[in-house]
């Protein structure tokens, strides 16, 4: 009775250790191919717009204030 449940309980356990590293190992290489096949695009920042004009306004506003 007690050899039996045991042995049901290792082989659960085992099934399920092994079912486990098979999905951590097939998580893995899909990523490494679809990082291969479809690398992802450095991202560029962007460059904020500056009005030369609205500058220069402002610079002005200020000096003027003294």
């Amino acid at each position: 009775m007690w050899f039996s449940a045991l042995q049901i309980t290792i082989v659960g356990m085992g099934i399920t250790f092994f079912f486990l590293v098979f999905l951590v190992l097939a998580v893995n290489l899909l990523s490494v191919v679809t990082l291969k096949f479809f690398p992802e695009k450095p991202a560029v920042p962007e460059q904020p717009v500056v009005n030369d004009n609205f500058v220069a306004a402002v610079v002005a506003a200020i000096a003027s204030r003294n």
